[in-house]
């Protein structure tokens, strides 16, 4: 179990430190899962994360679009072929769905429209979770640069996550993020693997009381004790240790910039 006395752990080492690629020692803090991966329709620029998540992760989607990304990232490299492809498939390119094909790839078309292709491969997972009896910690790769409505879509799908799966993770070009429920949390932020700057986002909500610790700025901040898109938000905070305690009465969004290559 990931939690004790009512605190839920989070561990993102398991997927972000490149000692697990070839070793099981990780973090004795939070979950010790296994991974699945979702690349979504977005250019993969760090390739020294992506290439440490898609390592360390067992099972590896692409979301429609997510293949063509892949492909221009890695090409015929068999070290990168997807274990699953899936959507509407209107976005992947035709050459790359006929490459993937060659190769083996199980592509996977669903015309459902009141779902995302993210969503899809999404159910894809779970079918996977029940079949083995065992839950794996979901990381959507991509989705918080670009277009703002695909930012805040990408959002929403981590937002309803957290009423169906324990652990959900987005990995972008410079973030890490995750969504924190109601009550307690305690988060494991090596900053060996992140840097230094980290946020708070009271995101979909009126406002949140939020109690830190290990922050340079531990909230709440004296005079305002509520954190509000119409009243003090915390960004730009820095992490003052590898070891995060936060309490919130809302959900809110924990964001973190990702370590320099």
């Amino acid at each position: 179990m990931s939690t004790h006395s009512n605190v839920k752990e989070w561990n993102p080492e398991p997927f972000l430190s490149p000692r697990n690629s070839d070793s099981n020692d990780t973090s004795t803090i939070g979950p010790q899962l296994k991974t699945a991966l979702i690349i979504i329709n977005t250019p993969i620029i760090r390739k020294d994360i992506f290439e440490t998540v898609w390592k360390n992760s067992s099972l590896r989607y692409c979301a429609d679009g997510g293949a063509n990304r892949l492909y221009d990232a890695f090409g015929d490299d068999p070290n990168f072929y997807p274990d699953l492809i899936k959507g509407d498939l209107d976005s992947i390119h035709k050459s790359v769905q006929a490459f993937y094909e060659s190769k083996g790839v199980p592509i996977v078309t669903d015309k459902d429209l009141y779902d995302t292709d993210l969503g899809k491969c999404i159910k894809s997972v779970v079918e996977v979770e029940k079949a083995q009896n065992q839950q794996y910690q979901l990381v959507i790769y991509g989705g918080l640069s670009g277009r703002l409505d695909q930012t805040i879509h990408t959002l929403h799908t981590l937002s309803k996550l957290r009423t169906t799966r324990e652990w959900s993770w987005i990995v972008s070009e410079e973030s890490l993020t995750c969504l924190l429920d109601v009550g307690k949390h305690k988060l494991n932020m090596p900053r060996t693997l992140l840097g230094k700057t980290c946020g708070i986002l009271p995101l979909g909500v009126d406002s949140a009381f939020v109690k830190t610790t290990g922050l340079e700025w531990d909230l709440p901040v004296e005079g305002t004790p509520r954190t509000s898109m119409d009243g003090m938000v915390s960004t730009s905070n820095h992490l003052a240790s590898d070891i995060i305690t936060l309490e919130t009465d809302k959900p809110v969004f924990w964001t973190a910039e990702l370590g320099k290559p």
